[in-house]
C-alpha cells in the first residue's frame, strides 16, 4: 500500500501541474517531507491523508489505492439509481448520504446525488430538490477531469442545470445555455424562456437562428448523402436518394420567398447537380442532361442578381432584424460552387473523379463555353 500511495502523491500532484515545492507550500510541510513520501521512503500521517484528499479532491480510499474501491462506488451508485427508478427517494437518499460521507469528492458520487435529486424536483416540483440538484451538479462540475464515461460530458451537466433553472431564475438558465450553445443546439431553448419571460423580439431572433439551423443541416445532410450515393450508392438506393432529393427541392421552394430571384436558386442548382450525378451513374443520360440544364439556369440568375447570399431577403420563416449572410465554402457564386463540386468534392475512393461524375461535368463545362 506505500508503494501505491507514494505514487497516487506524485500523480496527483504532477495532475495539478504542481512541484514538490508547490504542494509542500498548499499543505504545510516541507519539500523534504513530499520527496520522502513520493520515494516511499516515509507516509503522512491520518491528518495529512485527509489534508491531501481533499486537496486532490479525491476520497480517502482512492488516495490510498484501495482494490475495491472502485467497485465500492459502482455499487452504491447503481443502487441509488435503481431506488430512484422505483421512485424509493428517501431509501435513495440515505444510500447517497452514504456514499458521500465515504466518497465526498468522487465525481461519481456527486453526479449520483444530482441526479437522485433532479429525479424527485421532476417528479414532486420542489425547490429545495432543484436547488440541492443544482449544488451538486456543479461540485461535479468542478471534478469534472475524473469522469470517464463518455455519455457524459460538461454539456450534458450545464444542460441539466439551465433546466432546473428555468422555473427558479430564467436568467441564470439562459447564462448556462448560452455558455454550451455550440453550433447554435440551445437556440430552441433561449427562445422559449425568453418568450415566457414576454421578451418577444429576443425569442425571435434565437427562433429564426433555430430555423436557418434546422434549414442548412437538413440541406447538407440531403446534399453529400445524395453526393455519396452518386459514386458508391446501388440502383434502388440511387432511386430513393433521387426521391429524398425531389422532396428537398420542394422544400426549399416552399421555404423561399416567391418571385425574386434569391438563395434559393443557388441551393436549387447544387441540389439539381447532385441529380444529375445520381441520374449519370444510373446511366440515364437524358435525365442528367436536364438536371445539368436546370442547375446551370438557375446559377446563371443567382449569380446575375445576387453578389451575397443574403439570407433574411430569401428565406420566408425569419424574425429577426438581424442581417444574416451566410457564407457558402463550396465557391464565390453558384456557378463557380459547382465548379468545385465536380472538381474536388465528389471523388471516388481512389481520389479519382468516377466516370459518371466526370460525364455529368463534361455536360456543365459544354454548358458554360
Amino acid at each position: 500500500m506505500q508503494l501505491k500511495l507514494a505514487e497516487k502523491i506524485k500523480n496527483y500532484r504532477k495532475e495539478m501541474e504542481l512541484t514538490q515545492e508547490g504542494l509542500a507550500e498548499a499543505i504545510g510541510v516541507t519539500v523534504g517531507a513530499v520527496s520522502k513520501w513520493e520515494n516511499g521512503n516515509n507516509v503522512p500521517d491520518i491528518l495529512t491523508l485527509m489534508q491531501l484528499a481533499n486537496f486532490f479532491n479525491i476520497s480517502m480510499d482512492e488516495l490510498l489505492g484501495l482494490e475495491l474501491t472502485s467497485k465500492n462506488v459502482d455499487d452504491m451508485c447503481a443502487k441509488v439509481e435503481e431506488l430512484a427508478r422505483d421512485h424509493e427517494y428517501e431509501q435513495a437518499a440515505i444510500e447517497v448520504n452514504n456514499a458521500l460521507t465515504r466518497f465526498p469528492n468522487n465525481f461519481k458520487v456527486l453526479l449520483t446525488c444530482a441526479n437522485l435529486y433532479y429525479y424527485k424536483y421532476m417528479h414532486w416540483m420542489e425547490k429545495k430538490d432543484s436547488e440541492k440538484a443544482i449544488s451538486y451538479y456543479e461540485m461535479a462540475l468542478d471534478r469534472i477531469k475524473q469522469n470517464t464515461d463518455p455519455d457524459i460530458s460538461e454539456y450534458s451537466i450545464k444542460g441539466r442545470i439551465a433546466y432546473l433553472y428555468r422555473e427558479t431564475d430564467p436568467e441564470k438558465a439562459i447564462e448556462h445555455l448560452k455558455q454550451i450553445n455550440y453550433g447554435g443546439t440551445n437556440n430552441v431553448s433561449i427562445a422559449m424562456i425568453l418568450l415566457d419571460q414576454g421578451r418577444v423580439d429576443e425569442a425571435f431572433e434565437y427562433f429564426s437562428y433555430a430555423i436557418i439551423k434546422s434549414f442548412t443541416e437538413q440541406l447538407n445532410t440531403v446534399f453529400y448523402l445524395g453526393g455519396a450515393f452518386s459514386t458508391v450508392g446501388k440502383k434502388a438506393e440511387i432511386r430513393k436518394a433521387l426521391e429524398m432529393l425531389d422532396v428537398e427541392i420542394k422544400f426549399v421552394e416552399g421555404s423561399f420567398i416567391d418571385g425574386k430571384v434569391s438563395y434559393c436558386h443557388k441551393t436549387k442548382a447544387l441540389l439539381y447537380i447532385v441529380k444529375a450525378c445520381l441520374y449519370s451513374r444510373l446511366g440515364e443520360t437524358e435525365e442528367m442532361n436536364k438536371c445539368v440544364k436546370k442547375a446551370y439556369k438557375l446559377a446563371r440568375e443567382y449569380d446575375t442578381a445576387c453578389d451575397v447570399d443574403d439570407l433574411n431577403s430569401s428565406i420566408k420563416f425569419l424574425f429577426t432584424k438581424s442581417k444574416i449572410v451566410t457564407h457558402d465554402t463550396t465557391g464565390k457564386g453558384a456557378i463557380d460552387s459547382i465548379d468545385n463540386i465536380l472538381q474536388y468534392r465528389f471523388r471516388g475512393n481512389d481520389g479519382k473523379i468516377p466516370r459518371q461524375i466526370a460525364a455529368v461535368k463534361k455536360a456543365w463545362d459544354a454548358l458554360k463555353s
